[in-house]
């Protein structure tokens, strides 16, 4: 593929990185959007990009002060509907940190409808499925008797907001990076918290998909649910679904395919068998038309 554009360069800052030293998933959704916009703009389209659903990728470690060029391609437009492949690379030495398949709604200014290309290997999905979550049709009240927990809670401000009011979209990836620890409460043991707590251990996503289902708006009242899906030796499947609390219907739902990291070997572990055990024991259960 050669039609690749540059459409953001920049680098990772302290503040930026986590717990586990490295470039908080929120940062790598900024950084993909401003892509984005650019992208568009540059392409003559100037209305406001709705995202539709993301399916992202995290391919290598983005570390203090690595730099970042993100790079997209138009993979294919219909109906209005556009479809781009954004990669964010290390400048140096090219290699793809992360990818996001992008689906967004904007007018396409008289724009034939195209054929995908060919997605290289390291885009596409691999451990998540190419499609919603089946979860996304609960309602809040009923989230906990499919065996969801709360883990979030609070109302958007308005400098998490774009000029119409909406939440950004790395913003909202903040507000669910920020509600895992609380999940993390319910599944760790006292070992693992201890190992955490001393810097051995941590956790990083491989994979995550996410729909965007109506936009949060300034003052928005919201929570998030999360649960455990399934979990193998080394994977473990969360789901995460984000309620309007005036409506109480889904606004955001994401699975994502997560890893226990080891922050001195910097390279995942095998989920802990207690662990195992426990989120095998608390996994979600799916509503009654699946």
């Amino acid at each position: 593929m050669d039609d690749y554009r540059l459409a953001f360069k920049g680098s990772v800052n302290r503040w930026e990185c986590d717990e586990n030293d490295h470039l908080n998933v929120r940062f790598y959704s900024r950084m993909a959007h401003e892509a984005l916009v650019n992208f568009q703009v540059e392409s003559g389209f100037h209305g406001p990009v709705h995202l539709l659903n993301q399916h992202m990728r995290y391919l290598a470690e983005a570390r203090l002060a690595t730099p970042i060029s993100g790079y997209l391609l138009r993979l294919g437009t219909r109906a209005n509907v556009h479809r781009h492949l954004i990669e964010l690379r290390h400048s140096f030495t090219g290699e793809v940190l992360a990818t996001f398949l992008t689906e967004s709604a904007q007018d396409s200014h008289g724009l034939q409808d195209q054929a995908d290309p060919t997605l290289p290997a390291h885009a596409g999905p691999r451990g998540l499925a190419a499609i919603e979550s089946p979860f996304s049709v609960l309602r809040r009240d009923q989230a906990a008797a499919h065996g969801f927990v709360l883990t979030g809670k609070g109302v958007i401000a308005r400098s998490e907001c774009s000029a119409d009011d909406t939440l950004r979209a790395h913003a909202l990836m903040g507000r669910m990076s920020d509600a895992m620890p609380n999940l993390r409460a319910v599944l760790q043991t006292a070992e693992e918290q201890a190992a955490r707590s001393n810097g051995f251990q941590g956790g990083a996503v491989l994979e995550y998909r996410k729909t965007y289902h109506r936009p949060l708006k300034v003052a928005d009242r919201y929570e998030v649910w999360s649960g455990v899906r399934d979990v193998s030796a080394k994977l473990q499947h969360f789901v995460h679904l984000v309620f309007e609390l005036g409506q109480g219907s889904c606004a955001a739902s994401d699975e994502a395919v997560a890893v226990v990291l080891d922050l001195v070997a910097r390279k995942a572990i095998a989920v802990p068998e207690s662990r195992r055990n426990r989120m095998l024991a608390l996994r979600v259960t799916l509503p009654t038309q699946f």
